[in-house]
């Protein structure tokens, strides 16, 4: 994997070399049915070995695609917008094809999930999933849709580094 063999001299919580940073490079928007999506997250997130729906933020939740990052680099504060975070925070892992699905909202309207490669500065791994609909690629769930995503999400989310705290 590739990453800055530069130590962060603000990576206090975590040991690890720092993230690949953007560095001019564009997005790729094609995504491998079997890469990973990681995501940090604080014990209390998990309730019986599995991620609470409610954790799960809509729209557009980030996660750090594995063709460009370890586990680990969701932790580091180049990827957490420069912000230390507490320490006891574990990695979640999913498979971007148990991602793209979708839910139907009240209306019949159907929601589709994807995951889109949003690199930021410090962090070029960082991703986000996002809906579209039949009008829109860029759509905002409704309640009823938000609500049958997080589910979907949440299950297909498993534990890769154990929160400790």
């Amino acid at each position: 994997m590739p990453t800055n063999p530069e130590p962060s001299p603000k990576s206090a919580n975590t040991s690890q070399l720092r993230p690949m940073h953007r560095d001019g490079r564009s997005a790729v928007d094609a995504f491998d049915a079997a890469e990973l999506l990681f995501r940090r997250y604080p014990k209390d997130h998990i309730v019986n070995g599995q991620v609470v729906p409610q954790t799960v933020n809509f729209p557009k939740p980030s996660f750090n695609r594995s063709k460009f990052s370890h586990p680990e680099d969701v932790l580091h504060v180049d990827c957490c917008d420069g912000k230390q975070q507490p320490l006891g925070l574990g990695v979640l892992e999913a498979r971007v094809s148990d991602l793209r699905k979708s839910a139907e909202s009240g209306d019949k309207r159907l929601f589709t999930m994807y995951p889109k490669h949003v690199p930021n500065e410090m962090c070029y791994a960082h991703s986000e999933l996002w809906c579209a609909t039949s009008e829109s690629e860029d759509a905002k769930p409704s309640q009823s849709a938000k609500e049958k995503l997080r589910i979907i999400v949440s299950r297909a989310l498993s534990v890769r580094i154990a929160a400790t705290v």
